[in-house]
């Protein structure tokens, strides 16, 4: 009689087609599908919410009381003050549908504060409008396209550590975020959250080029990248000092070297670009010394002075943009969470979210911190969901509260209301 052959014996299976376990290393590299259907859905559940949100607060929702007047709009021909498209550029999006319209300019006057805004978004939008032909439509679409593909990316860089449904629900809940709404208006999150997580991803499937091309495109879209790039210094001179502790050649590989070339190239881009359109590859940190917020790169090695801020009287809810209470509760609640980002044991990750909710937090005396903190969610989204993976009633609890606070932030910010 033949032996039965055991049915206990692992299946071979393709590269990727298994889920991870929680905790599991990094080296898995998930098959991912550029439309998951499921992932499609999610993003386009969350995107209808925001734009009704919108809508619905323009034309059937009073006003709140506050500033409700445009300080300028591009010209692009057609719009009006209430025209629907205007409440998705307040802010700074004024400031950057202005960059892509008129471009940067030599010797500025009253266009001097604009020069502090980073120069690949507005380039971005300008290229999207050879096809748009409109601005503000160019940077919409600019902006649905960027935040699915950050997404996307997000959620590639998820499933390395998390199976499936739980990558899915950290996808879900970052889209509940209070700011991330900030991916559908006319800001740069998108865009920076795209280049952060292309990055992140292609580093660790060990992807040099696009891990290199990612990093030098940080630089060049958010003054938020030197706080990647100090974050991933220190995570490559801990892997250093280990091997000149243990007697090891001190050797880096090629992914790591071309990240750190990446952030190299996209650095010295940025005060080359401003050189050339300015006439001083100083002009873009000049113009930023403009704004209330008193940031100085000082501030970060001063603990002194952060807990100063923190525990100064708050002059308002919401306003004035600087020393607020909702910027002081924001900054709380993230940077206590460091410590489930520790307990992920995704160091890389851990010193990023730090870097940027420290770096966001104590430079001055706060103001924009709950957009700020949307280049941290994501990576505690995923902290989070590797620790507590079974406690989905638990996640619907938190995110529904969190999508109704990003609902009032949207209304708020239709009218011109400050929110950061």
């Amino acid at each position: 009689m033949r032996k039965r052959r055991s049915t206990n014996r692992p299946r071979k299976t393709r590269k990727g087609s298994r889920l991870p376990t929680h905790g599991e290393s990094t080296k898995f590299i998930p098959r991912l599908r550029f439309f998951d259907a499921e992932l499609v859905g999610i993003f386009v559940a969350f995107k209808l919410v925001v734009l009704a949100a919108i809508l619905i607060s323009l034309h059937f929702l009073p006003p709140g009381a506050g500033k409700t007047d445009h300080w300028f709009l591009p010209d692009t021909g057609s719009e009006t003050l209430d025209a629907w498209i205007t409440p998705f550029a307040n802010w700074d999006g004024q400031h950057y549908l202005h960059l892509a319209g008129n471009g940067y300019v030599r010797n500025p006057t009253e266009d001097f504060s604009s020069l502090a805004f980073f120069p690949l978004y507005p380039l971005a939008i300008r290229l999207a409008n050879w096809v748009a032909a409109d601005l503000y439509i160019a940077a919409l679409l600019l902006n649905l396209i960027l935040s699915y593909l950050f997404i996307h990316l997000f959620y590639g860089y998820a499933r390395q550590r998390l199976p499936r449904a739980e990558a899915l629900t950290s996808a879900a809940l970052l889209l509940a975020f209070p700011s991330a709404f900030f991916m559908t208006i006319i800001y740069s999150e998108a865009l920076f959250l795209f280049c952060l997580f292309g990055f992140l991803y292609a580093y660790q499937i060990k992807k040099h080029w696009a891990s290199a091309l990612f990093a030098a495109m940080m630089p060049l879209t958010r003054g938020h990248a030197l706080f990647v790039l100090v974050a991933v210094g220190i995570h490559l001179g801990y892997k250093l000092w280990r091997m000149w502790r243990d007697g090891r050649p001190l050797r880096l590989s090629l992914v790591e070297l071309g990240a750190l070339c990446g952030f190299a190239v996209g650095g010295l881009a940025y005060f080359a670009f401003y050189h050339f359109a300015t006439g001083s590859p100083l002009s873009g940190i000049a113009a930023q010394k403009g704004f209330i917020y008193g940031n100085d790169l000082a501030n970060t090695i001063n603990p002194i002075h952060f807990l100063a801020y923190l525990f100064s009287e708050p002059q308002g809810m919401f306003w004035p943009p600087v020393n607020n209470v909702v910027d002081k509760i924001f900054v709380v609640l993230m940077l206590a969470s460091t410590v489930w980002m520790v307990k992920a044991k995704n160091h890389l990750a851990a010193l990023v979210y730090f870097a940027l909710m420290w770096g966001s937090a104590s430079m001055g005396y706060g103001g924009s911190f709950i957009r700020f903190a949307l280049l941290g969610f994501p990576f505690l989204a995923i902290a989070l969901m590797q620790q507590y993976p079974k406690v989905k009633f638990g996640w619907l609890l938190l995110g529904a509260p969190l999508l109704g606070l990003q609902i009032y932030f949207a209304w708020r910010f239709t009218f011109n209301l400050w929110i950061a």
